[in-house]
């Protein structure tokens, strides 16, 4: 980040360094100011020193016979340096030593990697009010008009998930593609943007009859040393500002929230972007705590960027105050190059975490290996009706979703639904065999693509890889067999 923050932002960040300096002379085994420091460090890209401070707290946590908490600082370090010597010897040490099974060293590695806070991690909030003073209730917002011009009530059916973007709003296609082309404008001609370039073949492949685009601004980084604002866990520390222009913020309509209650369902409707001016909120998916968001956190870019609809429960975990951008709020939000950056680099991260979370196969790596692996993919992205495999194609690699949905059929059956975090192409790799089903997007979909070469290379010395991925061809195939014969239900 460094460089590319104001210099106001720069120099609160410069402040709380000297803070956390200041009390670590006072109790040096203070881990969790270790880890703020550590983020403090990210933010201005000191990389090195980050990673210092982030091995020290887990050695304090060790030392403490704070096993697990230990490992999940590995984790974060993990995030920013896939193989690091000293995060790896200790993990060595708990393993060896049995400290933990390995199922909780896994479980912790995931937590780390994911969370921004972590538990019981203070944070400063400052007194709830609302903005003009009075009391505060459930939810309170000072705009009457709460849609976009054009939008209906949607499709009454669960299972149709039509995406009314293009058509319904297109004031809010414009400002997708303002974020995605880093803010030009629209209509006037520019350079095509990464994410719209047809893939190109491996040599002497067949190509497809409808390739998808790369989408190289979603790419999956896990070096990327940037994180969300960082929280403030000393008293003595100043409140970060937020990464948006004052202005901006003072004109943006507030929502209050109380603890416990849910801004987004999954599979929600959103057509704004928010962003946390108090309290923490934090993200579910499939049951289970994905990460935990702070003041300047961004809530909604998954809908803007993607498909329109909220792909994790946002619920909050202490009072909150929401600051919503939309329409001519949102278009002064993304003039900003470094905003538009912003919500990119949410955006993507967003998508790796789901990914590291849902998968079967990243989870079954572990950390290192899983985002050694995600840097050898392909960011794709893919439009209602297209189709991605067509039957008979040839094997070009190992596909996981990122967010949306894709119908797996044979002829006019359907034998299977794609959703987010699932994976597909592992049969025709392991059989070098034409697809033997034709893969098509329903609605808007984000995916990664491991190519053949690159999968190969790394399975050569772990065969478990190769076990797991022919377990799942394998009831894959058990699958679509029952539904071909009716003993399971065709998916609707």
């Amino acid at each position: 980040m460094g460089s590319d923050v104001p210099p106001s932002y720069q120099n609160e960040l410069n402040g709380l360094l000297a803070g956390y300096r200041a009390a670590l002379e006072v109790d040096p085994q203070d881990s969790q100011v270790l880890v703020d420091m550590a983020k403090v460090q990210l933010k201005l890209d000191q990389v090195d020193d980050a990673m210092g401070s982030l091995t020290r707290a887990a050695w304090v946590c060790f030392n403490k016979e704070d096993y697990t908490e230990a490992v999940a600082i590995c984790g974060r370090v993990f995030r920013v340096r896939p193989v690091d010597t000293e995060a790896r010897q200790l993990i060595d040490e708990i393993r060896q030593s049995k400290l933990l099974d390995a199922e909780a060293i896994e479980a912790a590695l995931r937590r780390g990697r994911s969370r921004r806070v972590s538990d019981g991690q203070q944070v400063v909030v400052l007194p709830r009010q609302e903005p003009h003073g009075g009391p505060a209730r459930p939810w309170r917002e000072e705009t009457v008009k709460r849609s976009l011009p054009g939008l209906g009530a949607g499709p009454t059916d669960p299972t149709r998930e039509e995406i009314d973007l293009p058509d319904e709003a297109p004031r809010l296609q414009d400002l997708r593609h303002q974020i995605l082309t880093g803010g030009q404008e629209h209509g006037s001609e520019p350079a095509k943007p990464p994410w719209m370039r047809d893939t190109e073949p491996a040599p002497g492949k067949q190509k497809p009859r409808e390739a998808p685009g790369r989408d190289e601004d979603a790419d999956l980084d896990p070096h990327d040393p940037e994180e969300g604002p960082t929280s403030v866990s000393s008293p003595r520390a100043p409140m970060l500002e937020l990464p948006i222009p004052a202005e901006l913020a003072g004109e943006a309509p507030r929502r209050w929230y109380p603890a416990g209650a849910t801004i987004l369902e999954e599979r929600s409707k959103c057509r704004e972007l928010m962003m946390i001016e108090r309290g923490q909120v934090t993200l579910v998916k499939g049951g289970s705590e994905l990460e935990t968001l702070v003041r300047g956190d961004i809530i909604g870019e998954l809908a803007l960027l993607g498909d329109g609809r909220a792909h994790v429960v946002c619920r909050v975990l202490e009072d909150a105050t929401l600051l919503v951008f939309e329409e001519d709020l949102l278009e002064q939000m993304l003039r900003s190059p470094q905003t538009s950056t912003l919500v990119r680099k949410s955006y993507r991260d967003r998508l790796q975490q789901m990914l590291l979370h849902l998968s079967p196969l990243l989870r079954a790596l572990g950390q290192a290996d899983a985002q050694l692996l995600l840097r050898k993919c392909r960011p794709l992205r893919l439009n209602d009706q297209q189709v991605l495999v067509r039957q008979g194609d040839p094997p070009l690699g190992l596909y996981f979703v990122l967010l949306g949905r894709l119908i797996v059929a044979e002829e006019s059956a359907v034998l299977e639904q794609l959703v987010d975090g699932a994976l597909f192409g592992e049969t025709s790799l392991l059989q070098d065999s034409p697809a033997r089903q034709t893969v098509t997007a329903h609605g808007f979909c984000q995916l990664v693509q491991l190519p053949a070469s690159d999968l190969f290379r790394f399975v050569e010395s772990r065969p478990d890889v190769v076990e797991l991925l022919q377990r799942l061809s394998v009831e894959r195939e058990q699958l679509y067999q029952a539904v071909r014969e009716g003993r399971a239900p065709a998916p609707s």
